[in-house]
């Protein structure tokens, strides 16, 4: 709220006392600024983004370019040098095209850096007059700056030396804040505006603790329970379940998610699908026309075999080949006896029932 005049210490200078003009002030006739002016308003300081920015955008270009200019050389190389398998008279570009497109989009994005950087500086804009400040600040979808001189409250400005440029931020009523970078003499901006600024300023509005505290906990416990719902029914309800011990003949009764320990004698097809698993069958002990599908972790390309994995298979194997080291360390082969615990699935090819994500590879107690 405006205070008379003659509360206003003689000390502290009026809009009157600051000069209109200042030698480097930026001006653009017919800009923003001077189209939005009111009948009577004075601009009394007024400034555009540092020209750091085009050295940003400077930088930006010269890596995207060079960038895809090394790319663009690198395509056109034959793909022998990068794969001695590949046909004679095949580029790079043609052996890897998603790799080389990969690159040029990055390119592109240095690219799109500097046109956003360009635009910002060329259509960001801000003054001081004698009733608010005024201006358009940031990019295509740039923000309108119209705060009235009353309203704002705090006045601060952060400055980096080199070059001379940095941050002013204003705080103004109700409870907002405006932030603007790369200003050039960020300090000299902030004296202007205190300089026009009553003496008694409005203050913001402060936001009480413990609201903000019971609302961020609304919001984490309503995340949190739907979460925990989607989980839930999705078959999170079975993993939650303790492990239920299941033969041959009852392991139909329990849907799929539902972790279950189960014993049998392990086998070996003869072709196996391998990829971060591998796909066995587990026999039941007195009834070898009973079996299921199982699903063992193999270990990564170069480790060693861990406890409760299955060893990698060559591409022609035998049974000797088969290796499976148990929880306790212990390696055993085809026609072992286990005692498993896992997940129960589905095949996606035969629908029927197989046990994954397998934990737990113990030994047998047959009959």
């Amino acid at each position: 709220m405006p205070v008379p005049q003659d509360s206003i210490p003689a000390t502290f200078p009026s809009a009157a006392s600051v000069p209109v003009s200042a030698p480097g002030q930026y001006n653009r006739p017919d800009s923003y600024i001077d189209r939005r002016l009111r009948i009577g308003e004075q601009i009394l300081y007024r400034t555009r983004l540092h020209r750091v920015l085009l050295f940003y955008a400077f930088l930006n270009l010269i890596a995207g370019g060079a960038l895809f200019l090394f790319y663009k050389e690198l395509a056109a190389l034959p793909a022998t040098l990068a794969e001695p398998s590949a046909p004679p008279g095949q580029t790079i570009m043609e052996l890897s095209p998603l790799d080389v497109w990969f690159f040029y989009f990055i390119a592109f994005l240095f690219g799109l850096a500097a046109l956003q950087i360009l635009i910002r500086f060329s259509t960001s804009e801000l003054a001081i007059t004698d009733k608010r400040v005024l201006g358009r600040y940031g990019t295509l979808w740039s923000k309108t700056v119209d705060i009235a001189l009353a309203d704002i409250s705090l006045v601060k400005s952060r400055r980096f030396s080199i070059p001379d440029q940095g941050t002013i931020t204003l705080a103004y009523i109700p409870r907002r804040y405006a932030i603007f970078q790369y200003i050039p003499h960020p300090k000299e901006f902030r004296l202007r505006l205190d300089s026009i600024l009553p003496v008694v300023r409005p203050r913001i509005a402060r936001i009480n603790a413990w609201k903000v505290f019971s609302v961020v906990l609304i919001v984490l416990g309503v995340i949190a329970a739907g979460i925990f719902t989607l989980f839930y029914f999705t078959g999170g309800r079975e993993l939650m379940m303790p492990v239920e011990p299941v033969t041959f003949g009852t392991i139909s009764q329990y849907p799929d998610q539902r972790r279950v320990t189960i014993e049998g004698t392990l086998h070996l097809p003869t072709r196996v699908r391998c990829d971060e698993y591998c796909g066995v069958i587990l026999v039941d002990y007195t009834n070898p026309e009973l079996s299921i599908p199982v699903f063992i972790n193999v270990p990564d390309y170069g480790e060693t075999l861990e406890p409760n994995q299955m060893d990698t298979l060559p591409t022609i194997f035998d049974y000797e080949d088969f290796r499976v080291r148990l929880n306790d360390g212990v390696i055993v082969g085809d026609e072992a006896a286990v005692r498993l615990t896992g997940h129960i699935c589905h095949t996606i090819e035969s629908n029927v029932q197989c046990i994954s994500g397998i934990t737990l590879i113990e030994a047998g107690n047959p009959p």
